[in-house]
């Protein structure tokens, strides 16, 4: 029972921080990164997700393709990375 509640708290935080990005990863199409850019900000939303939500476990990790999806946009609107961690 522990597991599906810690689960469904995965869920909901990923659900509620990147909604727009739950359809691609669902789908696996999420983008990959492609830039030296995108590797540092794609570190930096995985360190603030550890820091915030808790240590990172295999079943998160099937989200992370939304940390990638939101670095490409985070490099049109750079403040959307303290919004981010504001709302972790």
């Amino acid at each position: 029972m522990a597991e599906l509640t810690r689960r469904q708290n995965v869920d909901n935080i990923f659900h509620s921080l990147f909604s727009q990005h739950m359809e691609a990863i669902k789908n696996k199409t999420a983008p990959r990164p492609l830039t030296e850019g995108d590797f540092s900000c794609y570190k930096q939303l995985v360190d603030m997700y550890s820091k915030h939500c808790g240590q990172a476990e295999d079943y998160t990790l099937k989200y992370f393709g939304a940390f990638v999806a939101e670095c490409k946009n985070i490099q049109y609107y750079p403040e959307q990375m303290e919004v981010l961690g504001n709302k972790m």
